[in-house]
């Protein structure tokens, strides 16, 4: 999940940019921390000013339950495990800022029941009429009530909050939200 800095055209083409860069690196199977390395050294090719990307990039072994995750400057997801809710500490530089930059990779090994929640800094950057700012505690609270929920159940009650929690507010950014939900796996 990636999150190009600006707005319309120029913002459009350098995500058009990343996405021709992550299909052509695609057959080469890189991790995730690999992965937004290349994509790191591609940008530094073709160096735009003022233009950077924040990316979360998480691959799924469904065989072995596990989820490797790199982190180019974006929200750092949450991960839930029988009711607690922990910040996945996963930081790292934005793509396209700085040169020779490496990529810290962590492995979470899940169960059936656990969960994932990727989300853009427009879900907890929202305001409210009094300028209260949703917030990463009440996104927590949010998820923890309702961590027994499908993925999409979990997706609808974040989106239904945040627009309740806004009223009438225009939004001013992106509000993306992934969930993902860990079934029991192979047997």
């Amino acid at each position: 999940m990636g999150d190009v800095s600006g707005k319309a055209a120029p913002a459009a083409l350098y995500a058009a940019l990343i996405s021709g860069i992550m299909r052509a690196a695609t057959s080469q199977a890189l991790s995730p921390a690999a992965m937004l390395k290349q994509l790191n050294d591609s940008l530094q090719e073709r160096k735009m000013d003022a233009q950077y990307v924040t990316m979360v990039f998480a691959v799924w072994n469904d065989e072995k339950q596990t989820l490797q995750i790199a982190n180019a400057g974006a929200v750092q997801p949450l991960f839930c495990r029988g009711g607690q809710v922990e910040t996945v500490q996963a930081e790292g530089f934005p793509l396209g800022m700085f040169k020779d930059v490496s990529y810290e990779e962590f492995t979470l090994s899940t169960r059936p029941g656990d969960a994932v929640i990727f989300f853009s800094d427009g879900i907890v950057d929202a305001v409210n009429d009094k300028e209260e700012m949703f917030g990463n505690d009440r996104l927590t609270e949010l998820v923890t009530s309702h961590i027994k929920c499908s993925a999409q159940d979990m997706v609808d009650a974040i989106y239904q909050e945040l627009s309740a929690f806004q009223g009438g507010v225009e939004r001013f950014d992106d509000e993306t939200v992934i969930v993902l939900k860990v079934l029991p796996g192979p047997r």
